[in-house]
């Protein structure tokens, strides 16, 4: 059985991952707006609102 520790590490554990994959999308998709044509950087701001 899950103990109640033990699914808040795995709750914790999952958060940071997603975190770190998130915050790894971001850098790559402002990364590609910075070195692409001037309509990406719209793109990528009305994908963030």
């Amino acid at each position: 059985p899950i103990t109640q520790s033990r699914a808040k590490r795995f709750q914790d554990a999952l958060a940071s991952y997603v975190d770190l994959a998130w915050g790894e999308q971001v850098a790559k998709s402002i990364d590609h707006a910075w070195t692409s044509s001037i309509g990406i950087p719209c793109s990528l701001l009305q994908a963030e609102l």
